[in-house]
């Protein structure tokens, strides 16, 4: 039986491959090689990567959408896999800045950084000044909200809500600041953002 994952990967492929997207083709099929386990919630573990792929291609005037599709594919292998240096010799400079730049401090391929304040801080800030990163840590944000019920505890989903409004949100606005010609996505990222976000806090107040 076809599932709806099944058909939203064969969309991204086909996308891909209708646009010309060489380097989108071969971020693709990288990642796939690394996420083949389940999510939390049991649905298959590349299935985060290529929702977001898919949310950011309906995206209005993005500066790069090859990169940034690409860079949304790619963007956890280095933060779960610790594959850096191979990654390194495959993709060029630009995506590998933007996915070092949302490989979290403390995580597998930044074992050495603890996620302080402190660090937390400028791993915003930094992705901020990013076009490709910022339009991809809002994107994955959108998704871990949609999915996280019944995959996260309620501490865990209302920690993932504050986190919107205490470094998301003012991440995208100091984004949309330094990349004003993206302005219609982030803005959209920013809706779905205050949206979701108000609707999963509605939820776990009434439960």
């Amino acid at each position: 039986m076809t599932t709806s994952y099944d058909k939203r990967f064969v969309a991204l492929r086909y996308y891909l491959y209708g646009k010309g997207y060489f380097t989108g083709m071969k971020a693709f099929n990288y990642g796939q090689k690394y996420h083949t386990g389940l999510r939390k919630g049991g649905a298959p573990e590349y299935q985060h990567q290529v929702d977001i792929a898919l949310y950011l291609a309906t995206l209005k005037d993005i500066r790069d959408e090859e990169m940034t599709l690409s860079v949304a594919m790619l963007h956890d292998v280095v933060e779960d896999y610790a594959v850096l240096k191979d990654f390194e010799t495959v993709f060029d400079k630009e995506i590998v800045e933007s996915v070092w730049r949302l490989t979290k401090p403390g995580s597998k391929g930044r074992i050495n950084e603890p996620w302080t304040p402190e660090n937390k801080d400028m791993y915003f800030n930094k992705i901020a000044e990013d076009p490709i990163a910022s339009l991809v840590k809002g994107a994955d944000r959108i998704n871990n909200v949609q999915t996280m019920a019944g995959a996260f505890s309620k501490e865990k989903q209302r920690l993932y809500i504050n986190d919107v409004t205490d470094f998301f949100l003012p991440m995208i606005k100091k984004a949309m600041k330094n990349f004003p010609e993206q302005t219609p996505a982030y803005l959209n990222i920013t809706n779905m953002l205050r949206c979701q976000s108000e609707f999963v806090k509605q939820t776990l107040e009434a439960k």
